[in-house]
């Protein structure tokens, strides 16, 4: 019975990994690229079940917490140092281009729903520098808080790499306060199979463009 134990352990070893696998992606990495990859990962393992839910980094590293998602990818502002750094990127007030255009008084904002960093840290620092804000909006994604901030409708804090098609920064001339970068980061549950979660890890962070916000 020793000698077959010892014989099946190499077997058990090289075994594939059967089950499932939960990442949760924010949506400035809900890409073809990052899913392709996510795809193929699967692939190349008959055993194994790749899934993905798109939402806001702090909703989803909630549901990390609670075991429910084994790798996160999003970002923060200000948050703990946790998870492995990817960029830290500009934090800005987008707009539409409209040179002349004073800012309304309150200040419309749209804002992805709660938990995001960027609402929060942008709510707190209009807060502290004493400027009223109308959250005019809550998107329920990046393409819809775009819009918001192109058609003029409001003013959303949005990573500079997203400045494009008609978007840009708020001048510093218009008084806004400064808002802090944001973290790209890539998080792993500590209850998670260590070499699935780092092998799958390895994958995502090569299909991860350098600024994924920039398609």
């Amino acid at each position: 019975m020793l000698a077959l134990n010892r014989d099946a352990l190499p077997d058990l070893a090289q075994a594939p990994f059967h089950g499932r696998v939960r990442v949760g992606l924010s949506g400035d990495f809900a890409q073809v690229r990052i899913l392709r990859a996510l795809q193929a990962f699967g692939a190349d393992r008959p055993g194994l079940q790749v899934e993905v839910q798109v939402g806001v980094p702090g909703a989803l590293l909630s549901k990390m917490k609670e075991g429910n998602i084994e790798l996160v990818l999003g970002s923060q502002c200000e948050g703990e140092e946790m998870g492995r750094l990817l960029w830290r990127e500009p934090l800005v007030w987008a707009w539409a281009d409209r040179t002349g255009v004073n800012l309304p008084d309150p200040l419309p904002l749209a804002v992805l729903p709660e938990p995001c960093p960027y609402r929060e840290v942008a709510l707190e620092r209009l807060a502290k520098a004493g400027i009223s804000q109308r959250t005019v909006m809550i998107c329920a994604s990046n393409s819809s808080l775009r819009a918001a901030a192109i058609s003029g409708f409001a003013v959303a804090p949005m990573i500079a790499s997203q400045l494009r098609n008609g978007l840009v920064r708020v001048p510093e001339s218009y008084g806004l306060p400064e808002l802090p970068e944001a973290e790209f980061r890539l998080f792993a549950a500590s209850n998670g199979d260590t070499s699935v979660l780092e092998e799958l890890a390895e994958a995502i962070l090569n299909a991860v463009p350098q600024h994924a916000g920039g398609e």
